[in-house]
């Protein structure tokens, strides 16, 4: 049995995926160009290829958020907390707890993120 790192996995689906959407934008620009006779500039093809692509995974991600959103009200479930943080992709977030790591206590900064989500545990069954 062939085992394949899950790294090379996840680049491959990458690779195929840019392949394939590269393939779609090439042939539409041909088809176009073929078909209505109309040229489009390449700066113009290069520019909505690269603002696309994080769109579609914007799109994607919002979609899914909405859709488990759905389905765990369906079932009168909640879902997890998310932390909301200052900067694109919660950087700040990432910063502080490394310097945390780095100078001080790791777990410094979780405990102000239960209390900024309201987020509570249930610790009787850690007690002895």
């Amino acid at each position: 049995m062939v085992v394949i790192p899950p790294g090379i996995d996840l680049l491959a689906r990458g690779l195929v995926s840019l392949v394939v959407f590269v393939g779609v934008i090439t042939s539409v620009n041909s088809l176009v160009t073929t078909r209505l006779g109309y040229v489009i500039p390449t700066w113009m093809v290069l520019l909505g290829a690269a603002v696309s692509i994080p769109m579609v995974s914007t799109i994607y991600v919002l979609a899914l958020k909405f859709r488990n959103a759905r389905r765990a009200s369906a079932m009168g479930a909640r879902l997890i907390p998310e932390v909301q943080g200052k900067m694109l992709g919660n950087f700040d977030v990432l910063k502080q707890m490394m310097d945390n790591f780095k100078h001080g206590y790791p777990g410094k900064i979780l405990s102000g993120i239960a209390n900024l989500i309201n987020f509570t545990t249930y610790t009787s069954v850690l007690k002895i």
